[in-house]
């Protein structure tokens, strides 16, 4: 069996990788909790033992790798494991379905299953820290800050960071240096916001 690396991506995201495939699972920021809404980007890779270190996308650019979690399965082949996803993209045709199977390497399939539901979870975190957030800024928050509260809720959920220390973390500056996070970090640190960062930690589950 294979060495089978699990990485946290900078934009809160987890990629699992193999010798000759990495798996991308990124949550989306904008969905509503408990919606029936794709919230998991599956984006692909491949390598061959002659790029060297090069990896390169396994997919259309043009089309978008959104799924539910309902929409993932895992079957046996002939002693391979297959990753299948699949989803409906009009409700009047459930007959037609877009997406992709995938013939996984040894070992990849525990940590793709155990991390789809988190990245559901950090994705449903989001839209609920933003919602809190909003009631404090009086105001919609930015796509900026969304991203920002996704990458706090990743840290959280995914790597089990403590809530406090998740929110101190220097989100970015602009390129003159402006922090564009200052009114989120000026709230993000509110009883309620941290109260709901705490009720999903890992540990507390």
């Amino acid at each position: 069996m294979g060495r089978i690396e699990i990485e946290h991506t900078w934009d809160g995201g987890v990629r699992i990788v193999g010798r000759q495939l990495a798996v991308n699972l990124q949550p989306r920021a904008d969905v509503a909790p408990m919606s029936d809404e794709q919230n998991v980007e599956i984006r692909l890779e491949g390598r061959a033992d002659a790029w060297g270190e090069y990896w390169t996308g396994l997919r259309r650019h043009e089309v978008r790798q959104w799924f539910r979690l309902a929409d993932v399965s895992f079957e046996t082949r002939d002693g391979k494991e297959v990753m299948c996803a699949h989803r409906v993209p009009y409700a009047e045709m459930p007959s037609f379905r877009l997406g992709f199977e995938l013939s996984l390497e040894p070992g990849m399939r525990e940590p793709i299953q155990t991390v789809l539901p988190m990245i559901v979870r950090v994705s449903e975190l989001t839209q609920a820290l933003s919602v809190t957030v909003e009631r404090h800024l009086k105001r919609s928050v930015w796509e900026l800050e969304r991203r920002g509260l996704l990458r706090i809720a990743a840290k959280v959920v995914l790597e089990g960071v403590d809530p406090q220390q998740a929110s101190s973390v220097k989100l970015g500056s602009d390129r003159n240096r402006v922090d564009v996070y200052a009114e989120l970090t000026s709230v993000i640190h509110q009883p309620d916001v941290q109260s709901l960062l705490a009720d999903n930690v890992p540990w507390a589950a």
